[in-house]
């Protein structure tokens, strides 16, 4: 167990290497384990982003978050502004069912209210708008519909739990009562916790997550991986669940880089561990897609109603256990209702863009049938948007340094 000293310094150095934050605005008091945020930063999106850097940090027990949002006079809105920003950007992502919430905003707080029917609708709405220009904190009271039918869940998670790169046998335990899971063992990183819990909520019924694992090792964190993992940086990832969006400018593709894997799985038995996992994937409707598996390449195949549901199969599939690469081939298909035309999704791409507190700018956007392609001027070498030529990583096109 690290002394007070240097869990706080441990914090601040993450902090510093957190590129979305600004660690000289912050201080860290630690105590116990306990550790105290305290300062300003200029976006509710930068305070989010400081609280997670600190959760992850080996040794942190729990954080007390004293931060203050102030807002520069340029990202200053009014409520009504940021309510209607809100609402358009709830309409326009295909994650968050049509009329579920409800968003009140007073004096730059969101509360968001509502029912859906999965954990991951309640998430989409949070991050959809804690990015916003002119929040100052978002409250959410999104519940999740109870299921008369539910079930005890505890083997069906464990199974999910074992399918994936993350987990060995019997390092987690799942205990089950009605709608509530509880999680306890240990993983290799906060980032594989956090991952035990998204797998937990995707069983049917789950309405309440307890996370009680300990992760008694710290994963090394390289910025690169923010360019090229498995999440994209912040201006592909804002755009990503439009409507109406039918393919991504570039999309990586990659096998998943993890060494601590069993031994490889036959053919037979790695095509239903990803069909498994795809019907456990609550954002995928697993009967339109086809997937085979040759020495332990996947290829995909089918339709999806939304490039959002497109992009879950590429990740929910690149974490099952024995996958050394994915070939996509998944046509999407836009749902009746959800299409529109190239004019309509750039210019929600750009709304998007503008109201998002940690994309930088400006950013200009052009579309070919359901494609939009970002260009931008920036100021660091670690902003350039990338994307996959053939094998290669390259800048995307239209990506320059300011000088």
């Amino acid at each position: 167990m690290n002394d007070d000293r240097q869990l706080q310094k441990f914090v601040q150095a993450e902090l510093g290497w957190e590129p979305s934050v600004t660690a000289a605005h912050i201080g860290v008091a630690a105590k116990d384990g306990v550790v105290t945020l305290t300062g300003h930063v200029g976006s509710y999106a930068e305070k989010h982003a400081a609280e997670a850097a600190a959760s992850r940090v080996k040794g942190v027990k729990a954080v007390a978050e004293e931060i203050e949002v102030r807002l520069p006079y340029e990202t200053k809105r009014t409520d009504e502004e940021i309510a209607a920003s809100a609402i358009d950007r709830l309409a326009w992502d295909v994650f968050v069912p049509k009329d579920a919430v409800k968003v009140r905003v007073e004096k730059g707080w969101i509360t968001l209210t509502g029912q859906v029917d999965w954990n991951f609708q309640k998430d989409a709405a949070n991050q959809d708008l804690r990015r916003l220009f002119g929040v100052l904190g978002v409250s959410d009271q999104i519940t999740i519909k109870p299921r008369v039918d539910v079930v005890d869940v505890t083997h069906d998670i464990e199974h999910a739990l074992h399918r994936t790169w993350q987990f060995d046998r019997d390092k987690i335990s799942v205990s089950a009562t009605g709608g509530r899971v509880r999680l306890t063992g240990t993983v290799y990183s906060p980032h594989d916790k956090q991952v035990a819990a998204w797998t937990a909520w995707a069983a049917p019924g789950v309405t309440n997550v307890d996370n009680a694992i300990a992760s008694p090792e710290r994963a090394p964190q390289r910025r690169l991986a923010g360019l090229l993992g498995s999440e994209p940086r912040y201006a592909d990832r804002s755009a990503r669940n439009v409507i109406g969006r039918a393919c991504p400018s570039a999309v990586p593709v990659n096998g998943n880089p993890k060494s601590r894997s069993p031994a490889m799985h036959g053919d037979s038995q790695l095509q239903k561990s990803v069909l498994a996992e795809l019907s456990w994937e609550p954002s995928v409707t697993a009967a339109h897609i086809g997937a085979t598996a040759n020495e332990g390449v996947v290829s995909l195949s089918g339709h999806v109603g939304s490039f959002g549901e497109k992009h879950a199969i590429e990740v929910a599939t690149r974490r099952v256990k024995g996958v050394k690469a994915v070939v996509e081939g998944i046509g999407v298909r836009l749902a009746f209702g959800h299409e529109r035309d190239d004019d309509e999704i750039a210019k929600a791409a750009l709304d998007r863009l503008a109201w998002h507190a940690l994309a930088a700018r400006p950013i200009s956007c052009c579309t070919r049938p359901g494609r939009p392609r970002f260009a931008r001027r920036l100021n660091t070498p670690e902003d350039v948007g990338w994307q996959v030529v053939g094998w290669q990583v390259v800048p995307a096109r239209g990506s320059v340094l300011s000088p």
